[in-house]
């Protein structure tokens, strides 16, 4: 059974962050790990639990497993949903990891208290976009123009970002390694801008319609 979570657990994780991009369903795969180890936690308890226990114990360890599974959740969603608005979504995260901390608190069989606060964190940073994105949008737009820029920044935020120019202004995005190199100067590139029901303003590139 550990062999099989194991295994299970890796290639969640590579699920989520690598394939596919533009699609929610591994991202919603992954947020439902945690409340799934919750419940066998709570009703199989002979089998899964979400604390160390010992080598010899037959039980299954929920936590290490659900720690890397929501880390791999909060990588992909901050990763293909670039955050404008930070200040309020730093707000919205004080509650959501209270209440995340408080669920977890109550189990019997729970993780230690650093371990709790740790994933109730991880938990929030992915849990607050996709609430806010998966919800009814306030503003929704896309924007289409020609990359006249790319750039590898090391300040904050670190990353690799590509610049577009529609009518207007222009408009940057942050992307992985693998969009960045894919991309060069003067092609057509398409973003879109949406504000959801929670207020956060996030970025994410997408397919430029044909």
């Amino acid at each position: 059974m550990k062999l099989f979570l194991f295994c299970f657990t890796a290639g969640l994780c590579i699920w989520i962050v690598f394939f596919p991009r533009h699609d929610y369903l591994a991202i919603v795969s992954g947020m439902l790990f945690f409340p799934s180890a919750v419940l066998l936690s709570l009703f199989i308890p002979k089998l899964f639990v979400l604390k160390d226990v010992k080598l010899v114990d037959r039980r299954s360890n929920l936590a290490l497993p659900s720690f890397f599974v929501i880390s791999c959740v909060a990588l992909r969603v901050l990763t293909d949903m670039e955050i404008t608005n930070y200040g309020l979504f730093t707000l919205l995260l004080v509650p959501a990891t209270t209440l995340v901390f408080i669920v977890v608190w109550v189990l019997p069989h729970k993780m230690d208290t650093e371990a709790i606060a740790i994933t109730a964190i991880c938990y929030s940073i992915a849990f607050v976009p996709l609430l806010n994105e998966l919800g009814p949008a306030k503003m929704e737009a896309i924007t289409s123009g020609p990359l006249v820029r790319k750039y590898h920044s090391t300040s904050r935020p670190p990353g690799r970002y590509l610049v577009m120019q529609d009518r207007k202004e222009k408009l940057q995005i942050r992307v992985g390694k693998y969009t960045y190199e894919g991309y060069k100067k003067g092609d057509l590139v398409c973003i879109k801008v949406r504000v959801g029901w929670l207020g956060l303003e996030s970025l994410s590139l997408v397919r430029c319609p044909p």
